[in-house]
């Protein structure tokens, strides 16, 4: 244990369901109330990313921020934007409010499992790449080519990092090395 308490893997699933019962519930009355959802989402991502560490200090970053996109997405869905008007699936009819509880916890769920927002009417459709002119196998090859690239330069990244002695435990401070 190297933060005030362990990490729990449970806490990211969790979050995830907290948003998801927020904007579930967002259309119907006293939704004025959903603040109280990110206010419980802010409190523990803060503890998780603060006071928790893992046994492996590697995975401690891409957990934190995992934890802090999540808290990034509810401070957007439950603070700044009116879900009700402005977040519909393309082709919705039936308003967010007159949803049943069930209709409103699926909705939600495809909301948060697509960031991107496709098939959503915010889907960036203005600033999407062209389609590509090549065939589905050679567009495949180029993309495990790169997959390769960026494997390659994470390898060798690493290397380097592992060089240099800063970066090893009880090695010399950046400050003693030359860099200010």
């Amino acid at each position: 244990m190297r933060g005030k308490a362990d990490f729990n893997p449970t806490v990211i699933p969790a979050l995830y369901l907290i948003l998801i019962a927020a904007l579930a519930r967002g259309g119907r009355k006293k939704a004025h109330y959903n603040w109280l959802f990110f206010v419980l989402v802010a409190c523990i991502s803060a503890y998780t990313v603060l006071f928790t560490a893992s046994d492996d200090a590697g995975a401690d970053r891409p957990l934190a921020t995992v934890v802090t996109t999540i808290l990034f997405s509810a401070s957007d869905a439950i603070l700044l934007c009116n879900r009700q008007r402005e977040l519909r699936k393309i082709g919705q009819n039936k308003h967010t409010s007159k949803m049943s509880l069930l209709e409103g916890l699926k909705w939600s769920t495809n909301l948060v499992s697509t960031p991107r927002g496709i098939g959503w009417t915010h889907e960036p459709t203005d600033h999407s790449a062209p389609k590509f002119d090549c065939s589905r196998a050679s567009f495949i090859a180029s993309q495990l080519m790169w997959l390769v690239f960026y494997i390659l330069l994470q390898d060798v990244s690493s290397i380097l990092i592992r060089t240099n002695p800063c970066f090893s435990k009880g090695g010399p401070l950046f400050s003693e090395s030359g860099w200010k």
